[in-house]
């Protein structure tokens, strides 16, 4: 495990395409990090493996939040943020943010958004934010999908307050 959010199997001999990946038992499973399809737990799955690609594997009931490609921390806002949900159990994500260039954080200059999900209404909440720094974007949008569904991502306008989007 890597985290709570990850299950990696390391690829480390030369010529492996695939390997066979044992899954711990979860309450409701895991996902493909690079397919989005779904495992049920407390089994091993053989699945692809090759260098540029190694398995990775997330549990059900789990928010993954993605930026955008930066080549250094502040090229760009961090804007638009893709959520991915993991769905099969509830789950929370605090988004932290700050300037990324200091330690002002140490003073209080940073920001957090707790996002909740919510499996039996298939719905996400993105709480209120807290706290502020320098040059925060006070607009910003998220791109949310749920993994293994073939709906499109919702795009939602955030600006600090509380938003519950059903994701049905």
């Amino acid at each position: 495990m890597f985290g709570r959010e990850f299950l990696v199997a390391p690829v480390v001999t030369a010529g492996t395409e695939r390997a066979t990946v044992y899954l711990p038992n979860r309450v409701a499973g895991w996902f493909d990090f690079w397919s989005g399809q779904h495992f049920a737990d407390g089994r091993s799955v053989e699945v692809d493996a090759k260098l540029d690609q190694i398995p990775l594997f997330v549990p059900a009931g789990s928010i993954l939040p993605f930026g955008p490609k930066e080549q250094f921390v502040s090229e760009k806002p961090a804007d638009p943020i893709e959520l991915r949900v993991y769905p099969g159990a509830d789950a929370t994500f605090t988004l932290y943010e700050d300037e990324g260039t200091n330690y002002n954080y140490d003073h209080g200059n940073f920001s957090t958004i707790e996002l909740k999900w919510n499996d039996r209404k298939f719905e996400i909440e993105i709480g209120k934010r807290f706290g502020s720094f320098p040059h925060m974007l006070q607009e910003r949008k998220f791109s949310m999908h749920v993994a293994g569904s073939s709906s499109k991502p919702r795009i939602v306008e955030y600006r600090g307050e509380v938003l519950r989007i059903s994701m049905k």
